[in-house]
């Protein structure tokens, strides 16, 4: 028995004396306070299961869900097991699904119970940041659908951005976009829409969380910020060149947007599928060099050149059936993979004339993906309530990089910028007394080391009439090695006057970073530009060789 002391304080006669409850008092209450908690503990929801379709298979039905439902448990009984699974879109959505799998059977139930989707969250979200901010480095939702009425086709999409990045879109006519997985935990892809300036830096225009990436998601995203930047800065957004995979969907979304638009397909993904099948080619090293030559076609024509005598050269005809035969040779199957697929097709744009002075790979995008992931999300995949909040701190500190006038850490370059080490190999070119060979009819300049005889200029300027009238004499005239070996010893330049270092040549410097040599060497010899000699040492002139590292701050160096 519990035995309770008895208060011998004393009180004085101000004070309220409060009178010690009975050890029966005490029990009653106790009992009190038990039987309320009991009558309020949480009921446990009924739930009522209804067929909603029938499968032939497990993985049918598994393929069915992909990205809508995520499973959060699995219960055997005795006549099989259930997976049981929650809405995949938002957190607090009540719906659930089961999947029914029976032992005697190869049929798979699913059964949904009587809640339908609720995606509050994340219509609310959207509502409360579809205002366009005063801010122009505020971010704000461009747009967003929600569908959670139609059992079988749940989707979200939202895209985010800024003013200031809306408006940096219009500066150029290219544009590139992917998607990206593992940041979003629940499986969703991830949207990047961005452009590239002439230093080569990639600039992002937004981001986007869907739940798929199918053509509808794309032309949702692209149609949207070309609508919104319509609204806000009365502009039309105007797309001519399009970078991105070769994925069908992307394809099809560009089209529906920008119907007049080059799409064109990233090399760095055209180089990895190449390179898989030539795995288990001999002399594989010499024709995946072939390919790299071909993808620095500066022109149409001389990507055909290139294909036609590249083909000659490994011994696949013109007229060549490219459906596979089992009698065919590896090299072969190879050959007519490479001609199906990356030649006469629609994935013909990934050689650098395709769109000069434009990159031709996703790599400054796939780089910004992988930022996101080490820098935001340190590689820890977010719920996608939780990443529509870390995605506002994204796009508003690549905002504030671009913006600022004080600290701004990416400008946006529309003319090459000239480091001086180029100004260097400019003069040393220039010291060199190379060829320049002028053609008023054409605007153009042919340009080579000096050591280059007269007959390969001949050669050459046979070869540009050739180009005009359309002229297939060359595959009678060249090889493919020799065709190549012409092109890379003359160099044949553009000059525009107005902006010298908007110009054109067909080097490998000028397809890879819009800039070279041979155009800097022109426009000085044309005075159009005076050389830069900031770039020359002052006092103790170059050594030859490495560099020493430097030593301790107490060694004499």
């Amino acid at each position: 028995m519990i035995e309770f002391e008895s208060d011998t304080d004393t009180f004085s006669d101000n004070e309220d004396v409060i009178n010690p409850l009975s050890s029966k008092q005490i029990a009653d209450e106790l009992d009190n306070e038990f039987d309320k908690d009991k009558n309020n503990s949480r009921k446990r929801r009924r739930i009522y299961w209804g067929l909603g379709e029938v499968f032939d298979s497990y993985q049918e039905a598994i393929d069915s869900i992909k990205n809508k439902w995520i499973k959060i448990k699995t219960y055997n009984t005795k006549k099989g097991f259930k997976e049981y699974f929650r809405c995949n879109l938002i957190e607090k959505c009540p719906a659930m699904m089961q999947l029914h799998i029976l032992n005697d059977s190869q049929h798979v139930n699913l059964l949904r119970d009587q809640e339908e989707h609720k995606h509050d969250e994340f219509f609310e979200y959207c509502q409360a940041n579809i205002k366009i901010p005063e801010d122009p480095n505020k971010a704000f939702v461009v747009n967003f659908d929600v569908n959670s009425t139609q059992k079988n086709n749940q989707f979200v999409r939202m895209i985010v951005s800024t003013k200031y990045l809306l408006e940096l879109a219009t500066k150029n006519v290219f544009a590139c976009i992917d998607a990206t997985y593992q940041i979003v935990y629940q499986g969703h892809p991830v949207i990047l829409f961005g452009h590239v300036d002439k230093n080569t830096t990639f600039h992002p225009i937004c981001l986007a969380i869907t739940t798929s990436e199918n053509n509808r998601d794309y032309s949702f995203v692209v149609q949207s910020i070309k609508s919104k930047i319509k609204d806000i800065f009365n502009k039309e957004y105007q797309i001519e060149y399009f970078l991105a995979d070769a994925a069908d969907s992307i394809t099809m979304a560009i089209h529906q947007v920008y119907p007049q638009a080059v799409r064109l397909v990233c090399w760095a993904h055209v180089e990895r599928a190449i390179a898989a099948r030539l795995s288990h080619i001999d002399k594989k090293e010499s024709i995946l060099a072939d390919i790299y030559n071909i993808q620095l076609s500066y022109s149409l024509f001389n990507f055909e050149c290139n294909v036609k005598l590249f083909f000659d050269k490994w011994g696949l005809r013109d007229d060549a059936d490219l459906r596979e035969n089992e009698n065919d040779s590896e090299l072969i199957k190879f050959l007519k993979y490479f001609k199906k697929e990356w030649i006469v097709s629609k994935h013909l744009n990934w050689y650098e004339g395709s769109a000069l002075g434009f990159p031709s790979t996703n790599n400054g995008l796939e780089s910004t993906n992988k930022y996101i992931k080490d820098t935001h999300t340190l590689r820890e995949r977010e719920h996608i309530s939780r990443f529509m909040k870390s995605v506002n701190c994204i796009i508003e500190a690549w905002s504030v990089d671009r913006s600022s006038e004080l600290d701004r850490l990416k400008n946006f370059e529309e003319i090459p910028l000239v480091s001086t080490e180029l100004w260097e190999d400019v003069d040393e070119f220039l010291k060199s007394k190379p060829k320049i060979k002028s053609l008023p009819d054409h605007d153009l300049y042919l340009i080579s080391e000096n050591e280059t005889n007269n007959e390969s200029f001949e050669m050459y300027f046979e070869l540009i009439e050739c180009e005009l009238t359309n002229c297939q004499c060359y595959r009678d005239t060249y090889d493919f090695d020799q065709f190549l070996v012409l092109n890379q010893l003359i160099k044949r330049v553009k000059i525009n006057k107005q902006r010298w270092q908007l110009s054109f040549c067909t080097c490998k410097s000028y397809l890879k970073e819009y800039i070279c040599v041979h155009i800097i060497a022109l426009a000085v010899k044309s005075k159009l530009i005076d050389i830069d000699h900031s770039y020359m040492t002052i006092g103790m002139r170059k050594r030859r060789g490495r560099k020493a590292k430097a030593k301790d701050w107490y060694i004499k160096q």
